[in-house]
């Protein structure tokens, strides 16, 4: 009896042995499951990698943060953010591969030689208002004085070898002493003409005419092709109350006396021109415009309406959403959220408000998203690369438009600037002689004016702006005065000529390196 209750209770235990190590098999797979699984880049803290050189997310949203406190949008930032990081690894690769080193004999020798910029104007350092290298030199020999040359050590460090391989590249082409007397001519050049801010009259037959024979100039190239539904990033009512509260905020601050520079350096509004004739608040438009007019202060402030981070969450929520139930079916999860799937060239707006450029063509088609932009988020699709292709005339009216009146201007204007004017009733624009710098539209406008010959009308555009000008004389520059402003002239040309050609050196390591992107999420 004894012994059939202690073998029975040996099968229990047998078989709890048996339990317990199935479990612990599964849950050792489980963990060698776990160990092996890949971590993505981005959760390595890695948002792209440039020839295999990583490069970190803090990097890259210090750098874009950067530059939204300096006035760019959030896409804007993040391109931007994005191509000058991509662009330092290239630089830094450059670098590595021609060995360039900065010794420490180096750093020192240039830190005796080259005083910060911000010690020049330290008036402290001057004798009889010039710059003294003896009274710096005690500067940088005092203990007391350590740990800021340490830091300005750590900047020539990064500094230095750039401008070596700086030198290097700018050095290997050379603009022709033809190509800088050019230049120094036409910007030495003076100008007189008159002009009036408007765009000859033709009629669309014209245009359509033009573009039919001319449709190759109009050509563009392949481009990576994407499906995408868009998530509208809108103001809340309860955005517009608490940006409410706050103008009135404002409004008790300036009217207590506080100075209104001082508010909008802290309250994230702009002060306008306007001097308004009482206090108030009044909606416009986005904003809240904020009147003052109390004793000394006086002028307006503008309180942008932006949407809160509460709101702007609850939208990158149901983004979320949509890619979740999207993976499996993107067309049919659009229909299920009643939204209207847009196909784009990633060049095109609006979808080109977000950086697409580096993402992988040669894959199967993936997701991505979502995707935050100025006012909405995305969710994109890829799928394949477009045809080079001729847009449609009625895409491009403006830019065909453009084209045909800066080729035909000298034909349409064949009756005379002032008798055009005349018939049109417009107001004539007559500046005093100008040049390059002294230019009263800008120097885009001068380099379009310069080229229009002596008593000729010309249609031209600058940034946005139609100008029809007619130029009455071209003043060249006399003898003494090239003599005199060339050497000066050439120092800041070359400057000029050197970062065009860095420029184009950097573009073109972008077009060879492996640039791999994974700032958005994939599926």
């Amino acid at each position: 009896m004894m012994m059939r209750r202690l073998r029975k209770k040996t099968v229990y235990f047998l078989w709890l042995l048996i339990i317990v190590f199935v479990a612990f098999i599964f849950v050792g797979w489980g963990m060698q499951d776990f160990s092996t699984r890949k971590i993505s880049k981005r959760d390595q803290g890695i948002i792209a990698e440039v020839n295999k050189e990583p490069i970190t997310f803090k990097a890259y949203s210090d750098l874009m943060e950067y530059y939204v406190k300096n006035g760019q949008s959030r896409s804007e930032a993040g391109k931007n953010a994005f191509n000058k990081l991509v662009e330092d690894v290239l630089i830094n690769n450059a670098i590595q591969k021609k060995k360039i080193n900065i010794t420490d004999e180096n750093i020192v020798e240039f830190i005796k030689t080259n005083p910060p910029p911000q010690l020049l104007g330290d008036t402290s350092l001057q004798t009889n208002g010039q710059f003294d290298y003896n009274k710096y030199l005690s500067v940088i020999g005092n203990p007391s004085n350590l740990e800021w040359l340490k830091s300005y050590e750590e900047v020539l460090r990064t500094q230095l070898p750039r401008q070596v391989i700086y030198q290097m590249i700018v050095g290997t082409v050379r603009p022709t002493t033809l190509d800088f007397m050019e230049e120094f001519l036409q910007r030495r050049t003076k100008l007189k003409v008159e002009y009036v801010k408007s765009e000859p009259e033709v009629s669309p037959f014209e245009i359509q005419n033009y573009y039919d024979k001319n449709k190759d100039i109009f050509a563009k190239e392949s481009k990576l092709l994407v499906k995408y539904v868009m998530f509208p990033i809108t103001i809340s009512v309860d955005d517009e109350m608490d940006s409410k509260s706050e103008a009135e905020e404002i409004l008790n601050l300036a009217l207590q006396g506080t100075p209104l520079d001082t508010i909008a350096g802290t309250h994230n509004c702009v002060l306008l021109p306007e001097k308004p004739e009482n206090s108030g608040i009044v909606k416009k438009d986005k904003g809240w415009y904020i009147s003052v007019k109390k004793d000394s202060v006086v002028g307006t402030l503008l309180l942008p309406i932006n949407p809160s981070t509460e709101t702007i969450g609850k939208v990158e929520e149901t983004a979320e959403s949509f890619v979740e139930e999207a993976k499996s079916d993107f067309e049919g999860t659009a229909r299920a959220y009643k939204m209207t799937v847009k196909t784009s060239r990633i060049d095109e707006a609006p979808i080109n408000e977000i950086d697409l450029s580096y993402l992988e063509t040669k894959k199967k088609p993936i997701l991505i998203g979502p995707i935050e932009g100025d006012n909405a988020f995305y969710v994109v699709m890829t799928v394949g690369m477009s045809e080079k292709y001729i847009p449609k005339f009625n895409d491009i009216t403006d830019k065909v438009k453009y084209k045909y009146l800066s080729i035909n201007s000298p034909i349409l204007f064949k009756q005379g600037f002032k008798d055009f004017v005349k018939a049109k009733g417009l107001t004539v624009i007559s500046p005093e002689t100008f040049d390059f710098y002294s230019s009263p539209e800008g120097p885009d406008f001068f380099m379009q004016a310069v080229n229009i010959p002596k008593d000729t009308t010309m249609y031209v555009v600058v940034k946005g702006i139609s100008y029809i000008v007619h130029s009455l004389d071209r003043i060249q520059p006399i003898a003494d005065s090239i003599k005199n402003e060339m050497p000066q002239f050439y120092s800041i040309w070359s400057e000029e000529e050197g970062k065009k050609i860095f420029t184009e050196w950097v573009n073109r390591q972008k077009e060879t390196a492996k640039i791999q992107d994974f700032r958005y999420k994939t599926y």
